[in-house]
């Protein structure tokens, strides 16, 4: 056990050490090459992302570069990748992982309604009138005649989430989880579930923090950014219970797309609250659920040549 402890601290050492010393290179020498380029809050196809080429060259190099490494790592440990959870996972707990997501958001609304904060709003003013106060007024104009010919823009809204989530989540799960619910996970896990979960999540939430910062915004935005990074190392915990439990990355994969898809919907549907408020809202109900996950972990962990020899 305890060669088995340091080939895992050591194999996690490495990858942090490579991935992150190559993020960190890339954006000291965007910042070096020419002044950042800020973010869209929010943009309707890949084209407008584009045309922010410094930003989305970053965000793609940083989407792209912890599952290659991964896999040319493996390759190097001669190391299988179902040791690290790519694998189709037992009944049908992936369709119920966007509906988990959908909660997560839902308890976000429900407690800023319950605390005072907002409003309930199911007509998407919120999000008219943030957009105005933001002086993005050509968006706010495109939002308000989006959501005028649309019948329903909130449950369209969650609707387009949850298959968002769970198509692209499934389809792209080696590319979301394979680092960090795959490799480093799986090395570390004999540290015990609750100090792993937390410490991967911490990790895979800093990952984008380089991003942040090639993204110039208002204090307020960057603040909200910060704390929605912050959910995300929460949501970590649940990301991992879904691999123990299920001995598979593809239900927590399409668990953090549903989540990331659905972020707007405490904004859209709640009136007279900031994006802060609803981002810290949303970072209490993934906390409750982090919270249940850590206090009802799953019943055993395995370690991964057992799963390896299941997966045969």
């Amino acid at each position: 056990m305890g060669s088995r402890k340091q080939v895992g601290f050591h194999r996690a050492l490495i990858f942090c050490v490579i991935a992150f010393t190559l993020a960190w290179a890339a954006t000291l020498g965007m910042r070096l090459i020419g002044a950042p380029l800020p973010a869209p809050n929010r943009y309707r196809s890949i084209l407008d992302a584009m045309s922010f080429r410094p930003w989305f060259a970053l965000c793609a190099f940083a989407a792209l570069l912890p599952p290659a490494l991964a896999i040319i790592l493996a390759g190097r440990w001669e190391t299988r990748i179902t040791e690290w959870g790519l694998r189709t996972p037992r009944g049908l707990i992936v369709l119920l992982a966007p509906m988990v997501a959908l909660a997560i958001q839902l308890t976000a609304i429900a407690l800023t309604v319950g605390s005072g904060i907002g409003r309930f709003d199911a007509t998407g003013t919120a999000q008219i009138e943030r957009l105005t106060e933001q002086k993005e007024y050509t968006d706010a104009w495109e939002t308000e005649y989006e959501l005028q010919s649309t019948m329903n823009p909130a449950l369209r809204r969650m609707v387009v989430g949850v298959i968002a989530g769970l198509v692209i989540g499934a389809a792209a799960s080696p590319i979301i989880e394979i680092a960090w619910r795959g490799l480093l996970y799986t090395e570390l896990r004999w540290i015990g579930f609750a100090r792993c979960s937390l410490l991967v999540g911490v990790l895979a939430a800093a990952w984008w923090v380089p991003c942040l910062i090639m993204a110039p915004m208002a204090g307020a935005q960057t603040l909200t950014a910060g704390v929605r990074l912050a959910a995300l190392a929460l949501l970590g915990v649940p990301l991992a219970w879904l691999r123990e439990a299920t001995r598979s990355i593809i239900p927590g994969a399409v668990l953090v797309t549903s989540w990331v898809a659905l972020l707007e919907l405490p904004p859209m549907m709640v009136l007279d609250a900031s994006d802060l408020q609803t981002a810290l809202t949303t970072f209490t109900a993934t906390g409750l659920l982090a919270g249940v996950a850590l206090m009802r972990p799953p019943a055993a962990i395995r370690e991964p040549d057992e799963e390896a020899q299941e997966g045969e």
